[in-house]
C-alpha cells in the first residue's frame, strides 16, 4: 500500500493537482479578502457568507480535481493500471488518500487563511481558532460523498457528465438553501456544508439561547448515505472493465 501512495506521489506531480490545492485557496483568500476591505461589511457574517458560498462551489472543485486524477488513467490504455493492479482496492485508495487528504489540507488552509488575514484587516478577534478548523472539518467531512461520486461518474462516464453532474449539484444546493430546502436538505449531500456552516456559526455564536447544533439525527441520515456510497463504489470497481464511453 505505502509503495502505491509513493507511486500515485510521482504521478500526481506531472499534473496540476498539487498546484490546484494551493493556488485555489490563496486565490479565494486574495480576492474575498479585498472585497471584504472595500465592502466593510461584518466580520462574522461576512466569513460566514464566504464559507458558505465556498461549500456551494465545492462539488465543483471535486469535479474538476477528479477529472484531472482519473483523465490520467484513462489516457493510460483506458485505466489499464487499475484493471491490472494485484488489488484493486488497494489502488482507489491510493487514489483516495490524495484526493481526500490534500482536500482538507486546502479546507484548513482556505479557512484558517482567510479568517486569518480578516481578523487582520477587521483588527478584531472574533474569529477563533477553533471556529475556523471546525467548519473546515465539517466542509471536508460532508465533500467525501461528493468526492465518491465523482469518482464513480469518472471511471463510469467520463468528463463531461462529471462537470455537468458538478453544475447541477451547485444549482440544487442554491436552491436548497432557501425556504424550500427546509426539512428536506439533510436528504441532499450536495447541500450538507453550506448548511452546516450557518448552523454551527449560529451555534457558536449564538445571537439567542435558541441557537444550537443539531442533533444526531443529522449525522446519522449523513453518516449513513456517505457509508452507502462509499461501499458501493468499493463493490462496483471491483468489477469495473475500463469506461465504455469517450467524452
Amino acid at each position: 500500500m505505502i509503495n502505491q501512495i509513493k507511486a500515485e506521489r510521482i504521478k500526481l506531480q506531472t499534473t496540476r493537482f498539487f498546484w490546484l490545492h494551493l493556488l485555489v485557496p490563496l486565490a479565494g483568500i486574495l480576492c474575498f479578502s479585498a472585497y471584504f476591505k472595500v465592502t466593510h461589511y461584518a466580520l462574522l457574517a461576512f466569513s460566514c457568507t464566504f464559507f458558505s458560498g465556498m461549500a456551494l462551489c465545492y462539488p465543483m472543485v471535486i469535479a474538476v480535481v477528479c477529472d484531472v486524477v482519473f483523465s490520467q488513467e484513462m489516457a493510460a490504455s483506458n485505466g489499464y493500471w487499475f484493471l491490472s493492479a494485484p488489488s484493486r482496492s488497494k489502488a482507489l485508495t491510493a487514489k483516495l488518500v490524495y484526493l481526500l487528504g490534500f482536500s482538507l489540507l486546502a479546507c484548513l488552509l482556505t479557512t484558517v487563511g482567510l479568517g486569518g488575514v480578516l481578523s487582520l484587516l477587521a483588527n478584531s478577534s472574533v474569529l477563533s481558532l477553533a471556529y475556523l478548523v471546525t467548519i473546515a472539518i465539517l466542509l471536508w467531512l460532508c465533500a467525501v460523498f461528493s468526492y465518491f461520486l465523482h469518482t464513480w461518474l469518472m471511471l463510469n462516464i467520463g468528463r463531461n457528465v462529471n462537470l455537468g453532474v458538478a453544475t447541477f449539484e451547485l444549482l440544487v444546493s442554491a436552491l436548497l438553501m432557501t425556504g424550500l430546502g427546509d426539512g428536506i436538505w439533510p436528504f441532499f449531500p450536495n447541500a450538507w456544508g453550506a448548511r452546516l456552516v450557518i448552523l454551527w456559526t449560529h451555534a457558536f455564536y449564538p445571537i439567542s439561547s435558541t441557537d444550537s447544533f443539531p442533533g444526531y439525527g443529522l449525522f446519522g441520515i449523513m453518516f449513513v448515505m456517505t457509508m452507502a456510497m462509499i461501499c458501493f463504489v468499493y463493490k462496483w470497481f471491483q468489477h469495473w472493465e475500463g469506461r465504455k464511453t469517450l467524452d
